[in-house]
């Protein structure tokens, strides 16, 4: 009976343990505004999700913040052909690493391809925050209005 209480009480712990370091995991807005252009005619890319109403994600436990941003690069193919594309919004799950100078570094990966002549990244911005859903729609832009609002109003009487 000894061994069977010991058993239960850490079939017990498991399962809180488990609990709590699930609740542990943030959760994010994710969508992902990629796009192609080609001369004058650009499309939606592979995988397009509008952020307009993004959904909210459950973060893996090795993602540990909310990253939103842009990208944009220019590949120029071998056979003289120039592409833009990328991502004019995207939001997601993210980590200390999700930086434009490692978007950087996997874009250069592309440009080692035998049909790419050049890759250059045109514009990137990523940033980074760590509480539920704060890559959402203008947070950081509403928050900074909300706090500057007293001041204005200081000012003007």
């Amino acid at each position: 009976t000894i061994a069977m209480a010991a058993t239960t009480f850490n079939l017990f712990c498991v399962l809180v343990f488990c609990t709590f370091s699930a609740s542990l995991t943030i959760v994010c807005y994710s969508c992902d505004e990629t796009y192609l252009k080609y001369e004058d005619t650009e499309m939606q890319g592979d995988g397009f999700v509008s952020c307009e109403k993004p959904s909210a994600v459950n973060c893996s436990t090795s993602e540990d913040s909310c990253i939103k941003g842009h990208i944009s690069y220019v590949m120029e193919m071998t056979e003289g052909l120039k592409i833009e594309g990328g991502s004019k919004e995207f939001k997601s799950c993210g980590s200390a690493g999700s930086t434009c100078e490692l978007m950087e570094a996997l874009l250069a990966l592309a440009d080692t391809d035998d049909d790419v002549s050049s890759l250059e990244i045109k514009d990137c911005k990523m940033d980074r925050c760590t509480t539920d859903k704060c890559n959402g729609v203008g947070s950081n832009e509403i928050v900074a209005t909300l706090l500057s609002l007293p001041l204005i109003l200081a000012t003007m009487y």
